[in-house]
């Protein structure tokens, strides 16, 4: 596994703490990994509904053509 160092804010630094005080997590590097996988599964969502959205316009706009 990859080792990187980062810098947090005061705040930042107090909420991951309490991340690991409170045992959600075990480590650092938990609540990092957890909060990237987040943001990796969000983007592919929003990627997923980009995708829709653009099908569903051709569709749209398919189905105005046969209405003619």
């Amino acid at each position: 596994m990859a080792r990187t160092t980062i810098s947090f804010t005061e705040p930042n630094q107090e909420w991951l703490n309490a991340q690991i005080e409170s045992q959600e997590f075990k480590s650092p590097s938990d609540v990092i990994n957890s909060a990237v996988r987040q943001i990796r599964q969000n983007e592919e969502e929003m990627k997923l509904e980009k995708l829709i959205e653009a099908r569903m316009k051709k569709h749209d706009a398919t189905l105005q053509k046969l209405a003619q």
